[in-house]
């Protein structure tokens, strides 16, 4: 037997039973990839999101993420890449004016909105500190698996990125302000100001009540915003990812996100 960091003891059916849970994850994620690669069968994921997500408030996910003639602006990305900081942002700037759809994280979702000419944003965050807080979400993942899932979500992306505005991340969170003068120039949005509306710290306040209020058996380690508590997790994912046994994958993840953030529309 083992003991938990808890001080229980673990017994070898219990460890059996954590390792067939983490498999059968890992092909649900594989799963969800497939269903939302391809606009055709992107309906069916998002009908079955919430399920796999444990999603209670469906109001913004889901079937509630999908396209319609009153969509007016797409925000996506892969997942930690602050997506949520970003649409939210642009929710309260477009005062109701806009539909804003966002937190698909698959690539059927930006073909489409590109396919019809919808105002797109593609939020993209550098490899290791974007995937280094998606392990500390989803701990039943595996580095390599994660780091090919980057890969192949910016790659799927590859030919639709052009017509999209890419925000980097480290843009994003240290001046938001820029990022919509950005959107308004490209896409002609006519949006006010942040500041005209609220500051960043009612965005993050914003950010934590809705997501206690949608995940269930949630906690402060899968909030989708910075969090102090998770740092020495997220420390010892970022070292892994560059162990040596990683390189070839991580300096590939590195080479489509500096191609990514190159290729987007440029105002």
């Amino acid at each position: 037997m083992e003991n938990d960091p808890c001080g229980a003891r673990s017994t070898p059916s219990d460890n059996r039973y954590r390792s067939l849970k983490s498999v059968g994850r890992r092909f649900l994620r594989r799963g969800k990839y497939i269903l939302g690669y391809h606009p055709v069968t992107l309906p069916l994921y998002l009908r079955i999101a919430p399920i796999l997500l444990g999603i209670s408030d469906t109001s913004k996910v889901g079937l509630a993420s999908r396209i319609t003639p009153s969509t007016g602006l797409v925000v996506e990305g892969f997942p930690r890449s602050g997506n949520t900081f970003c649409a939210e942002a642009f929710r309260v700037v477009s005062d109701g004016r806009y539909e804003i759809v966002s937190h698909v994280h698959h690539v059927a979702q930006v073909k489409s909105a590109v396919k019809l000419g919808i105002p797109t944003i593609v939020v993209i965050r550098e490899p290791v500190a974007c995937l280094a807080s998606y392990l500390v979400g989803g701990p039943h993942a595996t580095v390599r698996g994660v780091l090919r899932e980057y890969i192949a979500y910016h790659a799927g992306l590859r030919r639709q990125i052009p017509q999209c505005m890419v925000v980097d991340f480290s843009d994003l969170i240290s001046d938001v302000e820029a990022v919509i003068a950005r959107a308004n120039q490209a896409f002609s949005l006519g949006l006010q100001p942040l500041e005209a509306f609220c500051s960043v710290d009612d965005i993050f306040d914003a950010i934590d009540s809705d997501h206690f209020r949608r995940y269930l058996h949630s906690n402060e380690g899968l909030l989708p915003r910075p969090s102090g508590n998770r740092s020495n997790s997220n420390g010892e994912y970022r070292e892994q990812l560059r162990e040596k046994r990683n390189q070839v994958l991580l300096e590939k993840a590195k080479e489509i996100y500096r191609e990514t953030v190159q290729l987007g529309l440029t105002v």
